[in-house]
């Protein structure tokens, strides 16, 4: 009787294995992490602060100029009057 329920066990094994897949495909729901995450930094203006990090400090740049440019058009969208400074946060 023993034999048969290792038999069964052994013959289940890889079944049971199949679904600790380490070789992920990336994806959506996948997150990667790198060594620019450590290199946070911030670009402040009047009504927005956008926080960027490695190479993304221009486009953090030109992300707070242009909300500054459409600053009422962001407020009417949201219809919200804004009282404190928005947060933007740029990845690259």
């Amino acid at each position: 009787m023993t034999k048969k329920i290792i038999l069964a066990f052994l013959i289940a094994l890889p079944l049971i294995s199949f679904g600790q897949i380490n070789d992920m495909e990336f994806g959506k729901n996948r997150v990667q992490f790198h060594r620019f995450f450590d290199d946070w930094d911030e670009y402040e203006s009047e009504n927005f602060i956008a926080y960027w990090y490695g190479q993304g400090r221009f486009v953090g740049q030109s992300t707070v100029q242009m909300a500054e440019m459409d600053f009422e058009e962001i407020q009417k969208t949201l219809e919200y009057r804004l009282n404190d400074k928005m947060e933007i946060i740029v990845f690259t």
